[in-house]
């Protein structure tokens, strides 16, 4: 975990009186580039699609109540003759359909955006790992 300099947090932060999630919204909204958050509160891509795909999942409970209600409500003989109710389980099926893929590849976009932008440093951090292993071999091989 890294240690952050009091003297840059700011105090609010540090009795927790600021919420990150709030502290990350309002330094997106404010600084460039737009979506390096204020403190990154994900360690490793598990905890990325772990925190991300928990509320893909409530959602996905809340769609699954309303679609089962509108099969109920097609199943009924005042319902199953209305228009108006007929293409609103229309257009809720297809959203139910597209919206959950189209929120997993936004998580996989935001995945990927995380990946490219770490990369200079994880290939840097390679070579110097590279690199201190090989003078660690040289300067223990000399006498």
């Amino acid at each position: 975990m890294h240690e952050r300099d009091p003297d840059v947090v700011h105090p609010r932060f540090l009795r927790a009186e600021l919420r990150l999630f709030r502290i990350n919204i309002i330094h997106r909204f404010t600084r460039l580039p737009p979506f390096h958050p204020y403190l990154c509160d994900w360690h490793n891509y598990g905890s990325l699609f772990r925190d991300n795909l928990t509320w893909m999942a409530a959602a996905a409970v809340f769609v699954v109540l309303v679609l089962t209600a509108m099969v109920v409500g097609l199943a009924t003989q005042q319902l199953q003759g209305n228009a108006t109710f007929q293409q609103a389980s229309y257009g809720f099926t297809v959203f139910a359909m597209l919206g959950p893929v189209c929120a997993f590849g936004l998580v996989a976009l935001g995945a990927l955006f995380n990946l490219v932008s770490d990369l200079p440093l994880l290939i840097g951090e390679q070579r110097n790992r590279t690199a201190h292993e090989i003078c660690g071999k040289v300067s223990q091989s000399a006498p």
